[in-house]
């Protein structure tokens, strides 16, 4: 039963990117064909897809924090792989 539970939510999880992804492109090529010039449309793809992927989690992130819910903020740390020091492409 959990296992059913975790796998329709990483399912749905992958949808709703798929679906930022796919909205995002579809801007970027009608960007590309009106002739913008590639390097500003994919720097402002990158841009957007980011902004728009990390949006929700930063919120609740936010959240959370503010309403004393750390146990949320270590989790989060966890599934994404974030260690308490700086990221080490920053340190590069």
């Amino acid at each position: 039963r959990r296992s059913l539970h975790t796998v329709e939510t990483l399912k749905h999880y992958r949808s709703q990117a798929e679906k930022t992804r796919a909205s995002e492109l579809e801007k970027a090529m009608r960007q590309l064909q009106r002739g913008d010039e590639p390097e500003q449309v994919l720097q402002q793809f990158s841009r957007a897809l980011t902004n728009k992927l990390i949006h929700r989690p930063s919120v609740s992130l936010k959240k959370a924090g503010s309403e004393g819910r750390l146990e949320v903020v270590s989790w989060m740390r966890e599934l994404f792989g974030l260690d308490h020091r700086h990221d080490k492409n920053e340190e590069l």
